[in-house]
């Protein structure tokens, strides 16, 4: 018996102790992370959460941080199913002091901009959506489209927009009614020095070339067009009905008609536009849907009564859309816009707190008081849902959409034998005119859509001598995973100030990646490669990539193909570079895969053309002696063209920076040349 006893104890002094299964480490590691959240100081700031790669997945602030971050692990598991996905993905967090709320709220809004983290709703960048600029530090100010706001730039902006369409409109609108020149004349420079366009004859111009509108008219006008745009369409019509009267009055009977038709035009357009509320009222009202899959804002832009624009952005699955990440939304949707409402209705819940610090902050910006309202019933409770129904309908559109794409994308994924769908696809195509201006385009389709955003052209470099179609495509694809490699690489970082001493020893650091502002278009890599080409061409780009493999092994194995054209430059079948792939018995692919062809080769040929041209332009002056590369450059920034320089006079030319009266006798002289050669 003893013996028996003896045996079963060394059994079970030899058997390895049970090891804890995932959901045994995952509670242990929520309670360690509970317990350093505790710790946390009661002061407010911002909390960066990282996974098993300290790579940052979450960016939150905090009125006091120990509160807040500990709610993450106390009340595990949570309702819904996204915070507890971003929990159980939690392996650490560091934090950074602020003076204040207000001081976290900026902070988090520029570490989002900066780390782009997984469960961050991806606020998307102002740079996407155009402005309406008015350079009112201009004598004559004009009217132009932007996508950039320059610190140094003092004119006046609106919007953004939500997209082109409705700007252009807008501005067709000023055009009928306010007659403001759209051409490229310069005023007062160019006052009374050529003949009127025909945009006078038909009464879609001023006229100001012809010296008959004072700079004081053209700035009472510009008054009024800034509040048209702001769609005070009332004090407008107010003042037009007094201003026709007093004409009237004073005998003046042709101004009396201007205004009068003025003020019977902006009626006759305010009739058409949707009144949503009262004529007094001017507010911005969002909607919130939150689906079982994705999200989606709807917001309306009510001026004066009138809604002058709406804006529909979906959110991810995996993007956390509760009151935080709404909060995250309403302050990078504000932080850059000139005109903000007086009063903002959300359909989010906002807590006391939260609306009391938004409120401030936006304050503080517009250095008036901004009232933030989640109404419950009423007038406003009835506008509010209008915009949620919006955002629930666009939500089923785009889930539409995006099954669409991604059954397209599985016929892709089938027919090209590929592992996984092809969510991101490059395309390239190589342009050029002879062995000159050689330039690869590269376009990107991201769940069947084209993203302009992303699209890159290469300047060819090493190709000079030749037409080489596979020498430039390789140099091409090789810059551009050498840019990938570049933005991953190394754990280089910029330091983030901290405004307050670390706490209990735990670090404050951010630690964002150097490269992060530039990740755009290159960070992430294609799950398809498509080149405009055949077998050669896929032969060529393959050798390139196989160049990466001890490096990054996942650019090696990237799926490339060929695009290989018919006699009527249609894409006939594709090619790995072995065999031929027929596309035509699958339509809707056919006809994805023709339309890459012709967009790529549409951006590739583009690109070659801005190229040539710049080129052609400068090497055109270039023969004129005392002119250089620098000179050139400064005559096409204040006369935009060759035939603008043509016709410019010497005192106009020696105004550019760097050119003498000499340069300029040498200007005119060589296009008095040009007209009249020699024998």
């Amino acid at each position: 018996m003893d013996n028996i006893n003896n045996t079963e104890e060394a059994i079970i002094e030899t058997q390895e102790p049970k090891k804890p299964d995932e959901y045994e480490i995952m509670t242990a590691r929520i309670k360690s992370l509970k317990k350093k959240a505790l710790s946390l100081p009661h002061k407010s700031g911002v909390y960066l959460m990282k996974n098993n790669k300290e790579k940052i997945i979450y960016i939150g602030k905090a009125k006091y941080l120990a509160n807040r971050v500990s709610q993450y692990f106390i009340f595990y598991p949570h309702r819904d199913y996204k915070t507890n996905k971003l929990i159980e993905n939690i392996f650490d967090f560091d934090f950074i002091i602020t003076g204040n709320e207000i001081e976290a709220l900026i902070l988090e809004n520029q570490l989002i901009k900066l780390h782009t983290p997984k469960y961050n709703i991806k606020l998307k960048d102002d740079k996407n959506y155009p402005y309406l600029r008015i350079n009112t530090q201009n004598e004559y100010p004009t009217l132009s489209v932007t996508r950039a706001r320059a610190a140094s730039d003092k004119s006046t902006f609106f919007g953004p927009y939500s997209n082109k369409g409705s700007i252009y409109e807008l501005i067709d609108e000023i055009d009928k009614h306010f007659k403001l020149p759209s051409c490229s004349n310069e005023f007062p420079r160019d006052i009374n020095k050529r003949r009127p366009c025909l945009n006078l004859r038909i009464g879609r111009c001023m006229g100001v070339c012809t010296g008959n509108v004072s700079i004081e008219e053209y700035k009472n006008i510009i008054n009024d067009v800034i509040l048209f745009i702001k769609g005070d369409y009332e004090n407008l019509i107010k003042f037009y009905n007094a201003s026709m009267i007093q004409a009237s009055e004073d005998m003046d009977f042709e101004k009396a008609a201007q205004f009068r038709d003025r003020k019977f035009a902006l009626e006759k357009l305010r009739s058409k536009q949707r009144i949503v509320a009262a004529p007094d009222i001017d507010e911005d009202v969002f909607g919130l849907y939150v689906g079982d899959t994705s999200s989606c804002i709807s917001v309306f832009n009510i001026r004066s009564g009138i809604m002058i624009d709406k804006i529909t952005e979906h959110f991810a699955y995996d993007e956390i859309l509760d009151e935080e990440g709404f909060m995250q939304y309403l302050q990078e949707y504000y932080i850059n816009r000139n005109y903000i409402p007086k009063q903002i209705l959300s359909s989010v819940n906002i807590s006391e707190e939260n609306v009391n610090l938004l409120q401030d902050w936006l304050s503080e910006k517009t250095k008036t008081k901004v009232k933030i309202i989640c109404p419950k019933k009423g007038e406003q409770k009835i506008t509010v849902n209008l915009a949620v129904t919006n955002s629930k309908e666009n939500q089923r559109l785009y889930k539409e959409k995006y099954s669409r794409d991604t059954n397209k994308l599985a016929s892709i994924a089938k027919i090209l034998s590929l592992e996984v769908l092809p969510q991101r696809i490059e395309a390239y195509d190589v342009s050029n005119s002879g062995s000159e201006n050689i330039t690869c385009g590269m376009i990107v389709i991201q769940d069947g859509s084209f993203k302009k955003s992303d699209y890159k052209s290469f300047n060819i470099k090493t190709v000079t001598d030749a037409q080489d179609d596979y020498a430039s495509m390789s140099e091409a694809v090789q810059r551009r995973f050498r840019n990938y490699a570049e933005l991953n690489v190394g754990d280089g970082v910029l330091d983030v100030p901290q405004t307050s001493a670390d706490v209990n020893g735990a670090t404050g650091s951010s630690r964002p990646t150097k490269n992060a502002n530039k990740e755009n278009g290159f960070a992430k890599l294609p799950d398809l490669i498509l080149l405009d080409g055949g077998k050669g061409h896929v032969s060529v780009i393959k050798k390139v990539l196989e160049e990466f493999k001890n490096e990054y092994k996942a650019i090696a194995e990237i799926p490339v193909f060929g695009m290989v054209k018919d006699e009527f430059h249609k894409t006939r079948v594709l090619t790995d570079g072995e065999k031929e792939i027929n596309i035509a018995k699958d339509q809707t692919v056919f006809v994805l895969f023709y339309k890459i062809q012709e967009e790529v080769h549409r951006y590739s040929l583009k690109r070659m053309d801005i190229k040539r041209r710049k080129t052609v332009k400068t090497s055109a002056l270039q023969d004129i002696k005392g002119l250089g590369i620098a000179k050139i450059k400064n005559l096409f920034e204040l006369f935009k063209s060759i035939d603008e320089i043509e016709k410019a006079t010497a005192d106009e030319l020696v105004k550019v920076k760097g050119v003498t009266k000499t340069d300029a006798e040498n200007i005119i002289n060589y296009f008095v040349s040009l007209k009249n050669p020699k024998e």
